[in-house]
């Protein structure tokens, strides 16, 4: 379907299923079913999901100011989240855990140049925007960092006829930045500390 999005639902815990439901459509899955909308049904989609029953439900509700956590504009392409949200971190699941190369982080940083630019798969006018080049990244980046720089599917891809495209991973551009800025931070404090020195 021209412009529209697929969402699966999956097995939910204790081997109940996870229900999903897209508000404005009427539509609903159940465990491993899947429900399919276009932009062309509603612009602006709710969607809920649940755990066990719908008496436990993640719901953001567009009624319900203080309910309203998500939602989908399948014709402007974003989604967006009102209470924020988490990609999972925690320790356990990092083995040999150690400090990313600052010299890696700052070469990036003085190699790279934010960019503004006008996005070709965008109706003209309305593509203005400022960011990264994928590739601009990938060419800096060691193999260690491969999880900045990724591919996929896109039906555009500069010709319309289809093809890969270059994906970059905003949200973790904050870590080489992190380092750099700890990097400036102590030579900072150090010359501030030769400065006391001499007074």
């Amino acid at each position: 379907m021209s412009g529209g999005l697929r969402i699966s639902g999956g097995q939910g815990t204790n081997g109940m299923g996870a229900n999903l439901r897209v508000v404005g459509t009427g539509d609903s899955v159940y465990n491993t079913s899947s429900v399919v909308w276009g932009a062309s049904s509603v612009d602006l989609h709710v969607i809920e999901l649940s755990w066990l029953s719908w008496a436990h439900f993640y719901r953001p509700n567009a009624s319900m100011a203080y309910a309203q956590t998500m939602e989908v504009n399948i014709t402007m392409g974003y989604w967006t989240f009102y209470k924020g949200y988490g990609a999972a971190s925690d320790q356990s699941l990092k083995g040999d855990a150690q400090d990313a190369n600052t010299q890696d982080c700052l070469d990036m940083l003085r190699q790279v140049s934010a960019k503004t630019y006008r996005r070709l798969d965008l109706p003209e006018g309305e593509g203005e925007r400022l960011g990264f080049i994928a590739q601009d990244i990938e060419a800096t980046c060691p193999n260690a960092w491969a999880n900045l720089v990724g591919t996929t599917p896109y039906k555009w891809a500069g010709n319309g006829n289809g093809g890969d495209i270059r994906t970059l991973d905003y949200a973790r551009m904050v870590v080489p930045l992190w380092q750099s800025c700890k990097n400036m931070l102590m030579r900072i404090e150090q010359l501030e500390q030769r400065l006391e020195q001499l007074s």
